[in-house]
C-alpha cells in the first residue's frame, strides 16, 4: 500500500526528532519506509519542510515536451 503524503511527512518529522541511531532504524521498520526512504524524507523536510518532501514525490509528465519537440525538430532539455 502507498503512503499518503501527509504520512511521509509525519514519519519524517519523526525522524528529525530521533535522539539516536537505533531510534531511526526502529522508525524505518515501524514505517516500512526502510533506512534509505526514511532518510531521504527526513533530508528533504530538514531543508524545506513540506514542500521538500513534496517536491521529492512530485512526478512531471513529459509526454507533452515530447510530442511537441518531435514535431518540430527541436532538441528538448529538462
Amino acid at each position: 500500500m502507498k503512503m499518503s503524503f501527509s504520512g511521509k511527512c509525519e514519519w519524517a518529522k519523526k525522524a528529525l526528532m530521533a535522539g539516536s541511531d537505533e531510534e531511526i532504524y526502529k522508525l524505518a521498520k515501524e514505517s516500512g519506509l526502510g533506512i534509505r526512504w526514511l532518510t531521504y524524507y527526513s533530508n528533504a523536510y530538514e531543508a524545506a519542510g513540506e514542500s521538500g518532501i513534496k517536491a521529492l514525490t512530485y512526478r512531471k509528465n513529459a509526454s507533452w515536451y515530447l510530442k511537441k519537440g518531435a514535431g518540430e525538430n527541436q532538441q528538448i532539455s529538462f
